[in-house]
């Protein structure tokens, strides 16, 4: 059957379009992405007009499987899937890439011969897409671009179950088209013929759908709690030093968890950028009490607004500043690592703009940035007029009576103790009034490097502050109490400060293309208010050795690794964001560079000269070789050429009988093995017996057919 060509059955691609439109329909509400249902109409509309399939080779796979790809990440780009719609399958996976790209495939199959594979790879598709769109975790999100199906989430399981049903009522329905079912060999006489299995399935699979509807509904709860059980495990461990992750409270007391100290290798966050970062600051905390930080909650700090461009056309983010977009700035473009499980994003302190994908950025006076809505693939870029790496926030510039309470604020408790531990500092005792806040705080961090050493360890203070056992016992500690200790200290002076915690990110990668910062690298410091000048400064008293805290050396194959995991996810910033030309030079511009990194170095140089010619031989050797043996293989001859069209006549005809199986792999005997069961005249049987023999006879001998014989058989098939 291969000597013949045929036109795609229409019969089939419907049964595709059966199996396929309700999981699609399921898909699309539950997602609320309207393309992907329209997408996969308009492919297998399209689908039915080409009658005519398409060539089965490599290049044909190709082209589908990236239009599949670019469709669904390019309308992902114009319409997202918001993150709060599916539950614990897409803490791990993307439904929004995978589904839409399972049911755009199973289409293309559809542009190929028909088979049975277009039933099946469309059954597939509609599997992968019930099962992302059954996560639904939040049943009472309303449906904002497919408003109108709204009233269907509001009866989601009785929704779901029957897209379930009538799913795989087509997928069944569809074995039927490849005739009777057999067991097992060894239970051959066993037969359960299809019209008898279809009516037994037509009779189950509505009795099962309602009866699992009634079992979900009678332990509805238990199945939730299991869900919110295994989501609970699951942040658990996608959290667990893998993630960017700031409380509203700082705890001096138990400050370094074990999965801190396990996962300081983690990458947090990488920047690309021209010089390094530096601090990137997260968190503010203005209140302390027994041991602990905690971000301000005085009323009268409320939260506030950046203002916002937006911009027409493919650019997907937008411009966030506080008074005006600026231009001539440095940038820093930040590509998260992992997932940010928190409201404030790490940034640059003297920062004035940013680029991303969000509704709003919402800040605190006390620095703390938190954007809503957004599209954490797509990364942000920070924008400063200078470069320095020890930057502060500059808000409030000038402090009000309030304001100056807040940032003065000790636990009474600690009064006495504080001014005693400053009465020891040398230069201080008797001097405050005379010095300026500049003086003050190289005094302070003179005290520090001289007296204090960095220890990453939990220490042991029993019931006394922490703070206060660090600066009159141990004298040794991790950059918390380094920080912490300093704020008070200068707060007992009078002089504002707050506590800010955040990562220094210094390390460059061997490709010196971006810096990365560590779980290892999360850091705390302080910031203090100059009364002299009206400006806050970066104070940093905890010693070299402990700035940042972790080292790492990198090995070659973990710097390959991350460089490709660092390209891929720029990659899909740009995307994201729009910057479709950039995304493309930068693909053949990270190419390049690979390639003459790999061309110049002293040994992987050689290595892949003598790899790539040792492997240019091996091709032009097997290249002549399949030269000869085209050249000995004979081509075929005119007369075969017209007893195949004759043949392939033959065999259209017999496409009217329901009985006659075809498809590109069916031989000449299976043909002629299926004439016994179908529903032809017996003489017609015969006649068409003697011809596949004939034609076998003289088809597949080594000496091919004379033109008598072509004509004679001609004749024999055009007369009954």
């Amino acid at each position: 059957m291969s000597e013949f060509t045929e036109k795609k059955s229409l019969s089939e691609i419907l049964m595709v379009s059966a199996i396929l439109l309700p999981a699609t329909f399921f898909f699309a509400t539950a997602a609320d992405l309207p393309h992907v249902l329209l997408i996969v109409i308009a492919g297998l509309a399209f689908s039915m007009i080409i009658r005519k399939p398409a060539k089965l080779n490599d290049r044909s796979i190709i082209y589908f499987v990236v239009l599949s790809i670019t469709l669904a990440v390019l309308f992902d780009f114009v319409f997202p899937l918001k993150n709060d719609r599916f539950g614990y399958l897409s803490i791990f996976f993307h439904p929004e890439y995978i589904v839409p790209i399972g049911f755009y495939l199973a289409v293309c199959i559809t542009f190929f011969r028909s088979g049975p594979h277009a039933c099946g790879g469309a059954a597939a598709a509609a599997i992968l897409g019930l099962a992302f769109g059954g996560d639904v975790y939040n049943m009472s999100l309303e449906n904002e671009r497919l408003f109108m199906l709204s009233p269907l989430m509001k009866f989601f399981p009785a929704f779901f179950i029957t897209s379930i049903a009538v799913t795989f009522l087509f997928i069944l329905l569809s074995f039927r088209m490849a005739g009777t079912i057999k067991i097992q060999k060894k239970f051959s006489r066993y037969r359960v013929r299809k019209n008898l299995l279809t009516i037994a399935i037509f009779i189950f699979i509505p009795l099962a759908s309602v009866g699992l509807f009634k079992l979900y509904q009678q332990y509805e709860s238990e199945i939730r709690k299991l869900e919110n059980f295994l989501m609970r495990i699951g942040m658990r461990h996608v959290r667990d030093g893998k993630n960017i992750v700031f409380s509203q409270t700082v705890d001096l007391n138990r400050t370094l968890s074990p999965e801190v100290i396990n996962n300081q290798q983690v990458i947090i966050v990488r920047v690309v950028s021209k010089r390094p970062p530096g601090y990137l600051r997260c968190g503010a905390y203005v209140t302390y009490t027994a041991g602990a930080w905690h971000e301000a909650e005085n009323k009268e700090r409320e939260i506030r607004l950046m203002k916002s461009k937006t911009y027409t056309g493919m650019i997907a983010f937008k411009t966030f500043f506080f008074t005006q977009p600026k231009k001539d700035l440095n940038f820093y473009e930040i590509i998260p690592a992992a997932k940010i499980y928190s409201k404030a994003i790490p940034y640059p302190g003297n920062a004035e703009q940013f680029d991303m994908i969000a509704d709003r950025i919402a800040y605190t006076e006390d620095g703390v940035i938190s954007p809503e809505d957004w599209t954490q693939d797509g990364g942000y870029t920070a924008y400063t007029p200078t470069a320095f790496q020890e930057s502060a926030w500059q808000m409030p510039p000038k402090l009000n009576v309030q304001q100056k309470m807040d940032y003065t604020q000790i636990p009474e408790e600690l009064t006495y103790q504080l001014k005693v531990i400053l009465d020891k500092i040398p230069g201080l005792n008797g001097q405050r009034g005379k010095l300026s806040d500049d003086q003050i705080f190289t005094l302070l961090l003179q005290y520090y490097q001289k007296n204090f050493t960095y220890k990453l360890r939990q220490q042991d203070n029993g019931s006394t502050d922490p703070v206060i056992y660090f600066l009159t016992n141990s004298h040794q500690g991790h950059c918390e109490l380094f920080a912490a200790s300093m704020t008070l200290l200068l707060r007992r002076l009078g002089i504002p400060a707050r506590y800010v915690t955040g990562f220094v990110c210094e390390e460059q990668h061997p490709s010196g293309r971006y810096y990365v910062a560590r779980v290892g690298n999360a850091h705390a410091w302080l910031e203090a208010y100059n009364r002299d000048t009206g400006k806050w400064v970066l104070l940093e008293p905890t010693p070299p050795s402990g700035t940042p805290n972790y080292r790492h050396q990198w090995g070659t194959v973990e710097s390959w690794t991350d460089y490709v995991s660092k390209f891929f996810k720029q990659l899909l910033s740009d995307l994201r964001r729009g910057y479709f030309a950039k995304a493309i030079v930068s693909v053949f511009s990270e190419i390049t560079t690979a390639f003459t990194n790999l061309l110049w170095h002293p040994v992987r140089g050689p290595l892949f000269l003598l790899a790539l010619i040792a492997a240019t031989i091996y091709f032009i050797r097997r290249r002549r070789r399949n030269r000869v043996h085209v050249r000995l293989v004979a081509a075929p001859d005119h007369n075969v050429l017209k007893l195949s069209a004759i043949y392939r006549k033959i065999v259209k005809t017999l496409r009217k009988y329901p009985d006659i199986e075809l498809n590109e792999t069916t031989t000449v005997k299976e043909l002629s093995d299926q004439l016994k069961n179908a529903k032809i005249p017996q003489g017609e049987i015969i006649r068409l017996k003697n011809l596949f023999a004939e034609y076998q006879a003289i088809r597949y001998r080594e000496q091919p057919p004379s033109d008598a014989q072509v004509r004679e058989f001609k004749h024999k098939a055009s007369s009954k």
